[in-house]
């Protein structure tokens, strides 16, 4: 169903019709079906929402780092497989900071805010 709504932005965008409903209500069908779908609790998109937070701030940094980098190491490379490859990059590095910063460092202050060792 999503993608029939993807596939009908570029009709709707040409409409003259308010940007509400050209925009806003396909965005609002998105991510309502989204919310609605039928939730699949494997074991690696928990780690990730887990490192949600972790990605949220490391991208910034890791995604121009990734293409500054492959420009001077595969000048001529697919630009979609440079994408994936900083995609899968920051997802790395959004885990590993989430396993080795930002849990230890929740660990820490749970321990001084409840008073528990």
């Amino acid at each position: 169903a999503w993608l029939l709504l993807l596939s009908l932005l570029p009709v709707v965008k040409d409409l003259a019709i308010d940007r509400t409903l050209s925009w806003g209500l396909p965005a609002f069908l998105l991510v309502l079906g989204a919310a609605m779908a039928p939730q699949n609790k494997t074991a690696l998109l928990q780690r990730l929402g887990d490192a949600s937070y972790s990605l949220y701030l490391l991208q910034i940094l890791t995604i121009p780092a990734c293409y500054k980098l492959s420009s001077k190491l595969l000048p001529a490379a697919n630009p979609w497989l440079l994408a994936a490859i900083c995609l899968l990059l920051t997802l790395l590095a959004a885990l590993a900071c989430h396993q080795w910063l930002e849990q230890p460092m929740l660990r820490w202050l749970r321990q001084r805010t409840t008073g528990q060792r």
